[in-house]
C-alpha cells in the first residue's frame, strides 16, 4: 500500500479513534467496577454519573482528539454493552 495514499492515511485515522475507543472503555469499565458507580446504583442519576465519569476518563487520556471516541467507549462501559470491537 502507498504511503502516501489518501485512503491509507484515513485508514490510520480510524484505527487511532478505535483504539482511543477501546481505551477509554476500559478505563471507565474499570472505574465503574472499582467504585461500583453503576448506572443503577441507588440514588445516582445516570446522566451526571456519565458526564463526571467521561471528564475523568478525557483528564487521564488527554484531550487532544477523538474526543467522540471517548464518549463513546465511557457510554458503552457505563451501559454495560460489550466494546464495538
Amino acid at each position: 500500500m502507498d504511503i502516501n495514499n489518501s485512503e491509507w492515511i484515513m485508514d490510520v485515522d480510524n484505527f487511532a479513534l478505535d483504539v482511543r475507543y477501546r481505551v477509554a472503555y476500559s478505563l471507565a469499565a474499570r472505574r465503574l467496577e472499582r467504585d461500583r458507580i453503576g448506572p443503577n446504583a441507588p440514588g445516582r442519576d445516570p446522566g451526571l454519573q456519565l458526564g463526571l465519569l467521561t471528564a475523568e476518563v478525557v483528564r487521564e487520556m488527554g484531550d487532544h482528539w477523538g474526543r467522540e471516541a471517548i464518549a463513546d467507549g465511557v457510554a458503552d462501559a457505563s451501559a454495560g454493552r460489550r466494546p464495538r470491537w
